[in-house]
């Protein structure tokens, strides 16, 4: 199981997800903002992936996810999005994996990404 960090401003799709990757077993911590999960990111210290929203207040998922990758080089991201030209410039992140999931998607999908990544 993996220490997972889930930043996306929708509350209710942010608690779906958190719900369900608890279920999975792995350990889930959450923020509603770039800001507070960049925050939670440094505090924590253990986080495998990062699944993050790409547009949010408080910066950006993107460049959540630069920083991130910048404290932690083997840190696997997930970015999701609504807007698929803002999945295209996720190769601005220097991680070691980046996964893109579109908006809407089956959390069956997020779930068996999140297996994938763990296990990886």
């Amino acid at each position: 199981m993996a220490n997972l960090l889930i930043a996306d401003d929708d509350d209710n799709l942010r608690a779906l997800m958190c719900r369900a990757l608890k279920g999975d077993g792995h350990s889930v911590a959450d923020a509603s903002d770039g800001a507070s999960a960049l925050a939670s990111f440094k505090a924590a210290g253990t986080i495998d992936i990062l699944i993050t929203d790409v547009e949010m207040p408080g910066g950006d998922g993107l460049s959540l996810a630069v920083s991130a990758a910048s404290l932690k080089p083997d840190i696997k991201v997930v970015l999701i999005s609504g807007f698929s030209d803002a999945l295209g410039r996720a190769g601005e992140i220097n991680a070691k994996v980046v996964e893109t999931l579109e908006k809407p998607f089956a959390l069956e999908k997020l779930r068996e990404m999140v297996s994938r990544l763990a296990s990886a």
